[in-house]
């Protein structure tokens, strides 16, 4: 056996027992640095942030040893201090933020490129911390170079607007805040990708946030509006209020009383049998509607992606939409309708059309939103001037066959009925059909709804052979729409039995009314 000077033979330690820290050295030198780096980035993406945090300090070490390249060593600084903030290791996020600043500087300029998402992170953090004048300075200079390098109509320029609006906000300087909200908005709005889509909404959300706790101040919004929308001044009348009855106190339109409907002589001979302000407002598939509309309004939430409008889904659709317009609509459905006031919607409406233009969808909602609040108190010449308005921007940005298109069409055909307008109404109801049977199919609610207005004009018009023919492929509609077990349908129901009984089919009306019952019966 033949022995070794100075050292004694002995059997070799087993791998598995070996000193821990002197595997991961062995590890150490055999690795690269964009191993570790990749295994830091696998454990990100998986939310593992401390054994992230463990592997980018390794590839921070091993990059300084192994890579000469400025570029790499910058970018594991830039990872290990993104992980270390998403922990709230913010002292040493910041630490790391600023001494890489101050290579950057010094290697690429003070104004190059290079150095925006170091600022940008370091006023994120200080903004986090509550020390908003220095994120105001930071994100100052990240602007100038957005400026510089992108252009002020770029994605980047409006995000950090939209940053220094924020912060603002947070430091009383509201007038500045919206000033910024609003040319981000714009910016953001003329851009045709999906990504500057999700910036827009994440903009118009904290732009709904600011405006949120103001709705007792800022008059002048409400001026903007009578001015932009209502072609009005505050305390003056106007056409439309002359028409009515109603008169403005205040910048606010109150009705002296409900539109009358016309007394124009029927095919028979008659007065009209019904009066849509009477009895609640409308035919009884019009009060279920209304009923069903409010219940779920009652019950919808901010996060809720399927918000209902009198009943309807969403009414937007993806492929008629930019994904600037389906950002903003998203922004505009995706919130609760009901217990908004007249104000607030007129305030919405005013800066909407300050930061969006006046023939942007998004102030087209919000009109139509208004002229529905109208319509359920009876404000009927107000709803009117909304809806004509609305209608212009949806028919010119998606066309007649939009389902937004086609149910601001609908509607305003409804208040031109409780207008008295039958002749118009007819002819917006008999438009909103053709392109829903075409768009939507007979079987959808839209057009059941627009099935049973025209039914329902009919019937008040004494046009009841007209009447009874609509209301039959109303009840068919309605079925397909709804299933053949909902009120919506025995409301429906319950008018076709009207007219039957009112062409002396009074068997027949009997049969309707005991299945609309019957399906009354079962839903409560």
């Amino acid at each position: 056996m033949l022995a070794v000077s100075g050292s004694v033979a002995g059997p070799r330690p087993e791998p598995g027992l070996a000193d821990g820290s002197a595997v991961l050295a062995a590890e150490s030198r055999e690795i690269s640095w964009k191993s570790a780096y990749d295994r830091a980035d696998k454990y990100l993406s998986q939310g593992d942030f401390q054994e992230a945090e463990d592997h980018f300090r390794e590839a921070l070490k091993l990059v300084k040893k192994q890579s000469k390249s400025f570029d790499d060593q910058s970018l594991c600084t830039k990872r290990l201090a993104a992980t270390l903030t998403l922990q709230d290791k913010t002292g040493e996020a910041r630490e790391l933020y600023r001494s890489l600043l101050a290579r950057v500087e010094r290697q690429y300029g003070a104004r190059s490129h290079e150095t925006e998402p170091l600022l940008m992170a370091l006023g994120s953090i200080e903004e986090s911390a509550g020390n908003h004048s220095l994120a105001m300075t930071y994100y100052n200079r990240a602007l100038k170079i957005n400026e510089k390098n992108d252009g002020v109509y770029s994605p980047a320029y409006a995000n950090t607007l939209s940053k220094l609006g924020r912060v603002n906000h947070r430091l009383g300087n509201r007038d500045t805040a919206v000033v910024q909200y609003k040319r981000a908005i714009t910016i953001l709005s003329k851009e045709p990708n999906q990504e500057a889509a999700q910036q827009l909404k994440a903009v118009m959300h904290e732009y709904g946030d600011l405006i949120k706790g103001d709705d007792h101040s800022n008059s002048q919004l409400l001026e903007d509006f009578d001015r932009d929308v209502l072609n009005s001044k505050a305390g003056e009348k106007d056409s439309s209020s002359r028409d009515s009855g109603t008169v403005k106190e205040g910048g606010v339109r109150v009705s002296e009383q409900s539109a009358p409907v016309s007394a124009e002589t029927s095919d028979a001979g008659l007065r009209p049998p019904i009066d849509i302000n009477a009895g609640g407002g409308g035919s009884s598939f019009q009060q279920a509607s209304r009923t069903r509309d409010q219940s779920m309004g009652r019950s919808q939430t901010d996060e809720n992606e399927k918000i209902a409008l009198r009943g309807l889904i969403r009414p937007e659709s993806s492929q008629s939409l930019a994904p600037a317009y389906e950002a903003v609509n998203e922004s505009v459905f995706n919130q609760k309708r009901y217990g908004v006031t007249e104000d607030q919607y007129k305030r919405k409406i005013a800066i909407d059309i300050n930061a969006l233009g006046a023939n942007h969808p998004s102030v087209a909602n919000d009109m139509a939103a208004l002229a529905q609040l109208y319509i359920e108190h009876k404000k009927y010449s107000e709803a009117k001037g909304l809806l004509q308005k609305a209608l212009r921007i949806y028919d010119s940005t998606y066309g007649g066959d939009n389902l937004l298109t086609i149910s601001a069409t609908a509607s305003l055909a409804q208040v031109e009925f409780a207008l008295g307008n039958y002749d118009r109404s007819a002819d917006l109801y008999r438009k909103a059909l053709g392109h829903g049977q075409k768009s939507l199919g007979p079987n959808n609610l839209e057009t059941a709804r627009i099935l049973n207005g025209l039914a329902y004009l009919y019937y008040n018009q004494g046009k009841l052979n007209e009447s009874l023919t609509f209301y039959e492929w109303a009840v068919s509609s309605t079925e397909s729409a709804t299933g053949s077990n909902d009120p919506l349908l025995a409301a429906c129901l319950k008018d076709y039995a009207r007219v039957l009984r009112s062409v002396g089919k009074e068997s027949r009306a009997k049969e309707v009314e005991m299945r609309a019952d019957s399906i009354l019966a079962q839903s409560n």
